[in-house]
């Protein structure tokens, strides 16, 4: 009788939310929702800044008049948090396209029985020309805001 429910169970398949592709999209959905949120903060912030402090005739809103180590402090303040943010973005951009350009099993036995290898474990472009395309778009989609938020 143990027989037959370990041979029942063993012929079952494993439920979707159990893959490595689910737990993959699960790992790397979570992230994406923080630069998200600081996609939304900045979209927050900015408006409330341009309708607390309008634009003078110049174009320029003033949000504080005051001794200059104050302005100076504030505006430390806000350059930090920029910073913070910032890092916040692009560790999770990082974080992303490593799951995106790391191959699954299949992937590598198809890559490994053509006499490729793969790399593992690390952020790797010679893996791009192995794995599903789709993953290379969403690579390519997260790498590009990360340079450019590298390159200003």
């Amino acid at each position: 009788m143990d027989i037959s429910r370990a041979e029942e169970a063993s012929t079952q398949d494993v439920p979707s939310s159990q893959s490595p592709e689910s737990k993959r999209y699960q790992s790397s959905s979570f992230p994406l929702r923080i630069p998200a949120l600081v996609a939304l903060l900045n979209i927050v912030v900015l408006l409330w800044f341009a309708c607390s402090f309008p634009p003078d005739t110049r174009g320029v809103g003033t949000i504080l008049n005051g001794r200059c180590s104050t302005v100076a402090a504030l505006n430390g303040t806000f350059h930090i948090i920029i910073n913070v943010l910032t890092g916040l973005c692009l560790w999770i951009g990082n974080h992303c396209m490593q799951l995106s350009v790391s191959p699954t099993r299949h992937e590598i036995d198809r890559a490994y029985s053509s006499g490729v290898c793969l790399k593992i474990g690390v952020l790797n472009v010679t893996n791009l020309s192995h794995i599903n395309r789709m993953r290379v778009i969403k690579w390519t989609m997260i790498g590009l805001p990360v340079v450019l938020l590298h390159t200003m």
